[in-house]
């Protein structure tokens, strides 16, 4: 499990991500918390999973289902908390696995079920709601019953506002980076809209 989940390879998003980062917010790094992006890996827990489906041990070909379809799917109990270290995405190694360029990434499906979106429940009342598709940065499910050489499924924001799964190969969603503010920046400005964000001293 630990050699399959190593953290060898950039994601071609992370990629894309830091290329935005670079054009667009490197000299507001030092505004920046090195907050804990967490791609949960954590495996299913057996007694929330049809049988039929069985859980997987994440290893190799195998189909695995990961532990947010439990939080989000059979018990509706999102968390902030990151149970494996590996999957504590941060910039440093103090608070987690330093395998970041830069304090950004992609919102967890976790933060977007705190904020309002429901797992298959159609919702535009939340502030995260965006009006198109957006992937959020934590899997779902590695299967290979449809595909050879397996396919991968990630949490994702529908356009009507609901959480789904989405194949990461063949689904064209938007990438919508996220960022911390470090505790204690003022905003001299603004607020916090689109339309009249926030401008921070």
């Amino acid at each position: 499990y630990e050699e399959t989940h190593a953290n060898i390879h950039d994601s071609t998003i992370k990629e894309i991500i830091d290329t935005w980062y670079q054009n667009n917010l490197l000299s507001y790094t030092s505004y920046l918390e090195d907050t804990v992006w967490c791609n949960d890996r954590s495996l299913a827990k057996d007694e929330s999973i049809a049988e039929e489906t069985g859980v997987g041990n994440g290893i190799g070909k195998t189909d695995t289902l990961y532990d947010a379809i439990n939080r989000l799917y059979y018990h509706r109990t999102p968390t902030l908390v990151c149970s494996n270290n590996n999957d504590r995405f941060t910039v440093s190694t103090d608070n987690g696995n330093g395998a970041l360029t830069y304090p950004i990434a992609l919102i967890t499906a976790d933060e977007v079920a705190y904020a309002g979106s429901i797992v298959i429940t159609h919702n535009h009342d939340y502030y995260l709601y965006a009006n198109s598709p957006y992937w959020t940065m934590t899997p779902n499910l590695f299967s290979t019953s449809s595909d050879v050489n397996g396919k991968s499924l990630v949490w994702a924001v529908f356009t009507d506002g609901r959480m789904n799964n989405n194949d990461v190969m063949t689904r064209t969603n938007g990438v919508r980076p996220a960022i911390s503010l470090k505790a204690g920046t003022t905003a001299i400005s603004g607020d916090g809209t689109t339309t009249n964000p926030y401008v921070i001293e």
